[in-house]
């Protein structure tokens, strides 16, 4: 009974998120709404999750998801290259006590466009520059480590979104959102 409370509530706050141009895109409201469908899994109700996966999938919609991958790895790409040339220099020891170790980067060599392009049907590249989407996700020219958290948040999400959009589709006998 707390718990269809609690859901209730959330529906509510999701429903007001979603209204909002610059809520909706979120990555909490994301989160919000694949935490929503999780709670349909266990409540064994198929049309809800479903309902929460195609707002998830409409929120992903939004968000430059492909642009800032762009950018974020331009920006990682980068903190490598200053990397290497820092470390090439005698100079890592000054550089990481300042910056910190920034050789967790690597994500740069984990988007498999390979798999991308397959998964999708048509042609990934990360490396070509396209016109951002008009959204509310103004792209940063110059990133900072919050929009590299956000991103990487967003990513993380994304990836659920597609787990979960596998799961249904196998347990309800459908296409893929």
């Amino acid at each position: 009974m707390a718990s269809m409370k609690h859901y209730h509530l959330s529906l509510r706050r999701m429903a007001k998120n979603y209204q909002s141009a610059s809520r909706r895109v979120q990555p909490a409201t994301l989160a919000a709404t694949l935490l929503l469908g999780f709670y349909e899994v266990w409540n064994s109700d198929h049309d809800l999750w479903c309902k929460h996966m195609w707002g998830a999938r409409a929120i992903l919609k939004e968000i430059s998801l492909a642009e800032m991958t762009r950018g974020i790895l331009a920006v990682k790409r980068r903190r490598r290259q200053r990397l290497q040339e820092l470390r090439n220099q005698q100079s890592y020891d000054a550089f990481d006590a300042v910056n910190g170790n920034v050789d967790n980067d690597d994500d740069l060599h984990e988007v498999d466009t390979g798999l991308l392009a397959k998964l999708s049907g048509q042609p990934v590249s990360y490396e070509e520059q396209r016109a951002a989407n008009a959204s509310f996700w103004d792209l940063p020219k110059r990133y900072t480590e919050h929009d590299v958290e956000t991103y990487e948040l967003v990513r993380d999400l994304f990836w659920w979104y597609c787990k979960m959009d596998v799961y249904q589709s196998v347990l309800g006998a459908t296409r893929l959102l």
